[in-house]
């Protein structure tokens, strides 16, 4: 159900951006809402009887294991004192912060493709080596502080 949301979301965006030039009937956005908002309403109604169903308790069961395992993991890696979480916190705060103060001046301006893609491999550049850093620390670190 997750992809369809997204799916569904990213199209009304996506419309929504290029078709800015196009002036918007009301009749459309608002079937587009409430259309978005039966459906969202379906999938919980659906997910709650799921839920009522032995199946789905068990799927919760193991949901609430795995995630309080990974929040348990998550907590030791990143939200540890003295761990390069704080820091590079810091560095994503401020490096989207930056990237959106001078989207938010340039945004009349014409986008050269070439700076929005550049901005784009930076930011998934440095997710992937603070990804990477946060991995080698807890292989190499961790086991040696137990």
């Amino acid at each position: 159900m997750g992809v369809v949301n997204v799916g569904i979301l990213s199209t009304l965006g996506y419309y929504g951006y290029t078709r800015r030039d196009q002036p918007w009937d009301r009749r459309v956005v608002s079937s587009a809402v409430a259309g978005t908002l039966a459906l969202f309403s379906a999938e919980g109604y659906v997910a709650e009887s799921y839920l009522n169903t032995p199946e789905g308790q068990q799927e919760a069961e193991r949901a609430k294991r795995e995630g309080s395992k990974f929040y348990n993991q998550s907590k030791e890696v990143i939200l540890r004192p003295g761990v390069f979480g704080g820091l590079a916190g810091a560095l994503n705060v401020a490096v989207i912060g930056t990237v959106g103060y001078f989207s938010y001046l340039n945004w009349n301006r014409p986008w050269d493709r070439q700076v929005v893609s550049a901005v784009t491999i930076g930011l998934v550049t440095l997710s992937g080596l603070e990804g990477w850093a946060g991995k080698k620390y807890k292989d190499e670190e961790l086991p040696k502080r137990r």
